[in-house]
C-alpha cells in the first residue's frame, strides 16, 4: 500500500506540472489560421542553412538571397540555434549570445562533435582562438527585409527542447539537475529540462521575439533528435505526461501569436495533435502529408556526397506542399565550399524537376 501510494503523488505531482506548463505557455483549443494548401503548379522549392556549426556572416546570407531567387526558391528555412552555437540574440537572455556562440577555434581539424570546447575566458591565457559570432536583433531585421524584397520569406527555427547543449552552458540551470556534466552533453545528452518552469518561461520568450523579429514568418521549433533516455535519469522529467504537455504548450506558444508553427517529423512520435503543425520530414520512411514538406535524407541533404549524387533521381512528390534541401555545415567550414554545395544541389534538384 505504501508503495501504491508513493507512484500515486509522484504521478500526481508530473500531472501538476503538466497544467502547469500548458497554462504557461498559453495552450488553447483555439485554432490560427491553417496554413495555406500546397501549390497547385507543383510543390514550392526550400532551403535549409545551417550557421549554427559554422557561422555565416551578414554579407553571405545577404548575397545567397539573389541566387535563390534565380533558382526559383521561396521559402528560407532558418536554422538559428543548435548544440554548437546559439546564434540568435535575444535581449531577455544575453548569455544565450554572449557565452553560447562562441566556441575554441578548431578549424584546423576534421570536425568532431565531441570535441566541442566552449569559449571562456580562461582559454585566452592559452592562446586559443576564439570562433563564432551571432546576429544581432537589427541585423536579422534587415535581412528579413531583404529577404521580403527578393520574394523569400524567411522561416526561422529555434531547434527545441534537443541540440541545446550552447544554450545549456549559458544557463546550466535549463539543463536537469541529473544533466549538469558537460561531457555528457556531447555524449548525446543535449536536451532542456522540460519540467523546469525556468525552460517553460524561456521557450515562450524566445517564440515571442522571434515573432518581433520576423513579424508574420511561421516559426519552426525543432523537435528533432531528442535524447529522452536524458530524461529517464530526471525527477521531473521521466514522467511522458511532463514531456507530452511541454511539446503541446510549446506548439501553442507559437500558435497564440497566430502564426503557422513548423517543426521535425519526430513531432509526430510525441503522441501531441500535428494536425494543424507543418511537418519537415526528413526521415525517409515518413510520408508527407499534403501540407508538409518533404526532405528526404536519402535525397536532399547536400553535405552527404550518397545524397547528392542520388537527388538528380529523385522522384519528387507532387502531392506535397513544399520540397526542401538541406546544408547542415558540420564539414562546411568555408563560404567557398558552402556555395559550391549550394550551387551543386540547385542543378541537381533542376535536373531531377525537368526529368518529371
Amino acid at each position: 500500500m505504501a508503495r501504491f501510494s508513493t507512484a500515486f503523488l509522484k504521478i500526481g505531482r508530473g500531472l501538476a506540472l503538466s497544467f502547469f506548463l500548458i497554462s504557461t505557455l498559453g495552450c488553447s483549443t483555439a485554432s490560427t489560421t491553417p496554413p495555406p494548401p500546397h501549390p497547385t503548379m507543383g510543390p514550392e522549392k526550400r532551403l535549409l542553412i545551417d550557421v549554427s556549426r559554422h557561422f555565416w556572416e551578414m554579407d553571405e546570407l545577404l548575397a545567397l538571397l539573389p541566387k535563390m531567387q534565380a533558382a526559383g526558391f521561396t521559402v528560407l528555412h532558418f536554422h538559428l540555434t543548435d548544440g554548437p552555437g546559439w546564434r540568435l540574440e535575444s535581449k531577455a537572455y544575453p548569455l544565450a549570445t554572449e557565452k553560447g556562440a562562441w566556441r575554441v577555434d578548431k578549424t584546423d581539424q576534421p570536425w568532431h562533435w565531441r570535441s566541442t570546447e566552449f569559449w571562456t575566458p580562461e582559454h585566452a591565457t592559452t592562446g586559443a582562438k576564439r570562433y563564432g559570432g551571432y546576429y544581432t536583433v537589427e541585423q536579422l531585421k534587415a535581412f528579413h527585409q531583404a529577404a521580403k524584397e527578393h520574394g523569400i520569406l524567411i522561416i526561422p527555427e529555434v531547434d527545441m527542447p534537443g541540440h541545446s547543449a550552447a544554450l545549456m552552458f549559458a544557463y546550466p540551470e535549463l539543463a536537469c539537475p541529473t544533466n549538469q556534466d558537460p561531457k555528457g552533453w556531447f555524449l548525446g545528452k543535449d536536451v532542456l529540462c522540460v519540467g523546469n518552469p525556468k525552460t517553460v518561461a524561456f521557450c515562450d520568450t524566445i517564440i515571442g521575439e522571434l515573432c518581433e523579429i520576423f513579424p508574420g514568418s511561421p516559426i519552426h521549433i525543432g523537435c528533432d533528435e531528442v535524447p529522452t533516455f536524458a530524461w529517464a535519469e530526471c525527477p521531473t522529467c521521466r514522467h511522458p505526461e511532463v514531456q507530452k504537455a511541454f511539446y503541446e504548450a510549446l506548439v501553442a506558444s507559437v500558435k497564440k501569436r497566430g502564426v503557422e508553427v513548423l517543426a521535425w517529423d519526430e513531432l509526430a512520435q510525441t503522441g501531441i495533435d500535428v494536425s494543424d503543425v507543418t511537418l519537415t520530414c526528413w526521415h525517409d520512411e515518413v510520408q508527407p502529408r499534403a501540407n508538409d514538406v518533404a526532405c528526404p535524407y536519402s535525397y536532399c541533404y547536400l553535405d552527404q556526397a550518397k545524397s547528392r549524387e542520388r537527388l538528380p533521381t529523385w522522384e519528387i512528390p507532387k502531392d506535397v506542399r513544399a520540397i526542401q534541401l538541406n546544408l547542415w555545415t558540420e564539414e562546411m567550414p568555408t563560404r567557398a565550399i558552402r556555395e559550391q554545395l549550394l550551387d551543386e544541389g540547385f542543378k541537381a534538384l533542376q535536373q531531377a524537376l525537368e526529368k518529371e
